[in-house]
């Protein structure tokens, strides 16, 4: 029924209350093995759903009551791993990962000062990528991270671009294909995974903006997430994404690309650009990389106060994060 009346309408809404309470009992769905069948009749729904809608995934079964949608991504779509680096150290290594993934067309843009581009192409043909699919773009002296993944993104020529403001791994197998399969549907701006730090905790997750102010979500908590029910499987909207994502080179134009001038924020800026056209931005989180440098321990002050000044007015809430939740921090924890 529910999924019926999306069809209908997009005037879903989400009442940040405990209205009621859940009473779980041997007969019951909510005591785990009871009924069975609900939770096949529940999958056949997801794909009865998907048909009407016109899109083309196969629904797999998940922790009891998820479900995990895979889109069938068709290889030639084609992507540009666009990335800025200050020098070739982590390439290959990620390079190697890239090339482990099953999806085929695609190729790397990659932004570096002119005295490494010679190295950077070096290291990502050692890991065997051919010359021919890779694209260098000359850093200028002076020139910052995010201008110069900017200028790459800009040159860059696939029908999705996947930005890599982190140098990352890839984890698990089906990565690239499972973010295009979100970046592909008609009202996704970004699909993010989930990044892991070297030591396996999370690095990014997501971005919740509760009070105008950047907040990672569950930034430092260790990868698994099990005491977070459905994180490890169900696809979740946040306000914007940071460190990775895939977007269709299309809306990127269309939303005028990165802004340079917001730093490390840039990537945070250009989602919330995009959720102010109403589109969304998803965090796939069965989707894993881990970055291949340390953490940033430092946040970047000017660029957190600039993207406040800018964005303050029109998000004064979150409208994905539980205003009754703590936002000194990001991991779901009720106020006291």
């Amino acid at each position: 029924m529910i999924l019926r009346l999306m069809e209908r309408t997009d005037r879903v809404a989400h009442i940040p209350r405990v209205l009621y309470h859940w009473r779980a009992h041997s007969g019951s769905t909510a005591g785990g093995d009871a009924k069975p069948y609900a939770y096949v009749a529940a999958r056949n729904a997801i794909v009865a759903h998907l048909d009407r809608a016109g899109i083309d995934a196969d629904v797999g079964f998940g922790p009891p009551g998820l479900y995990r949608v895979a889109h069938r991504v068709s290889s030639s779509t084609s992507v540009d791993l666009v990335l800025a680096v200050d020098n070739e150290q982590g390439l290959a290594q990620a390079a190697r990962s890239w090339l482990n993934q099953p999806h085929p067309t695609w190729n790397v843009v990659v932004a570096a000062p002119a005295d490494k581009l010679d190295a950077a192409t070096n290291a990502l043909t050692t890991a065997g990528i051919p010359e021919s699919r890779i694209t260098t773009i000359p850093r200028a002296p002076g020139q910052t991270l995010a201008a110069a993944l900017a200028a790459a993104a800009d040159a860059a020529t696939a029908e999705h671009l996947l930005l890599m403001q982190t140098l990352a791994t890839g984890l698990t197998p089906d990565w690239l294909t499972r973010l295009i399969g979100y970046s592909h549907q008609t009202d996704i701006a970004a699909a993010g995974p989930i990044v892991l730090a070297p030591d396996g905790r999370i690095q990014q997750a997501g971005i919740a903006i509760p009070q105008g102010i950047p907040l990672h979500l569950l930034h430092g908590a260790r990868s698994s997430m099990d005491h977070l029910f459905g994180y490890g499987t169900s696809v979740f909207n946040v306000s914007a994404v940071s460190g990775v994502l895939v977007t269709p080179r299309e809306t990127y134009h269309r939303l005028g690309g990165l802004r340079p001038e917001f730093n490390d924020q840039a990537l945070t800026e250009y989602c919330l650009r995009a959720t102010n056209a109403h589109q969304r931005i998803v965090i796939v989180p069965d989707a894993r990389l881990r970055a291949t440098g340390p953490d940033h321990t430092t946040n970047d002050l000017p660029a957190i106060w600039r993207l406040r000044q800018t964005w303050a007015q029109t998000h004064t809430h979150d409208p994905y994060y539980n205003p009754n939740y703590r936002t000194d921090r990001g991991d779901s924890i009720m106020r006291l």
